[in-house]
């Protein structure tokens, strides 16, 4: 093992960042265990072992977390945002959601915008149309 390896210190596994995120985005938009489920066509025992990091999912079982959330699959894979200073631009390109920022909710249809601070916690609140693609720019303050 390389020296620039040795002293790597690890960060979550796959398991847990797709179960903190499955989670995360299922309480956001309001889902109950059994209703994620029923959208994502799995069962509930299999929704439960993936958000108590007891299994890995298969990719296809990922892909349909994924379309039942209306994310892409990418975002299942990345970490939680963290807070942080700077800003956030979240631009919609197709269907509508409720996006929350601390205690604020902001409809959001094709074609709005939305810029934000890094102050807070943010997120997808309720989704409203789908599917739902949109971009989003993070900047940090240096």
């Amino acid at each position: 093992m390389s020296d620039a390896l040795a002293g790597a210190v690890p960060g979550p596994s796959p398991e847990d960042t797709v179960a903190a995120q499955v989670r995360r985005r299922r309480e956001a938009l309001g889902l109950s265990n059994g209703a994620l489920a029923a959208r994502a066509g799995i069962s509930r025992a299999m929704l439960s072992k993936i958000e108590h990091r007891r299994t890995s999912c298969s990719l296809s079982t990922l892909a349909r977390l994924a379309d039942a959330l209306a994310v892409p699959v990418s975002a299942l894979l990345e970490e939680a945002p963290e807070r942080h200073a700077g800003g956030l631009v979240f631009y919609v390109l197709e269907g509508a959601l409720v996006y929350g920022h601390g205690d604020a909710r902001h409809t959001l249809r094709a074609g709005d915008a939305l810029a934000l601070d890094g102050e807070g916690e943010y997120g997808p609140y309720e989704l409203l149309e789908a599917p739902v693609r949109f971009r989003s720019v993070l900047s940090r303050e240096a």
